[in-house]
């Protein structure tokens, strides 16, 4: 008896392997590039800020200074009244200040 047991926990082993190579094989998909990955990583975590900020520096070197600036601002919401003062928030506060002033320059 104990050989259709070894054979229902081979069998479910296999479909779990499957399954797992499916997901991976996908989310290799999300790894194309920085910007793919970015995108994917918000529509699923949408209160990350690193990932804001990643955002937003590839969107500033691309000149796309009007497109960084709802990133940076969300930075600064999310991390709002928090006593943790980290590096990325300090970098949105910087970075959102020279967009401004840049974004006033070309208007």
């Amino acid at each position: 008896m104990i050989v259709p047991q070894i054979e229902k926990l081979e069998y479910f082993l296999s479909l779990i392997l499957l399954a797992g190579l499916g997901r991976t094989y996908q989310r290799n998909f999300d790894w194309q590039d920085g910007r793919t990955l970015n995108e994917k990583t918000l529509a699923t975590v949408p209160l990350n800020i690193r990932v804001h900020l990643d955002v937003a520096f590839d969107l500033i070197r691309q000149g796309r200074l009007s497109s960084a600036k709802p990133h940076l601002e969300k930075i600064l919401e999310i991390a709002q009244g928090s006593a943790n003062l980290t590096p990325e928030f300090q970098n949105a506060q910087q970075l959102l200040k020279q967009v401004n002033e840049q974004l006033m320059i070309n208007d």
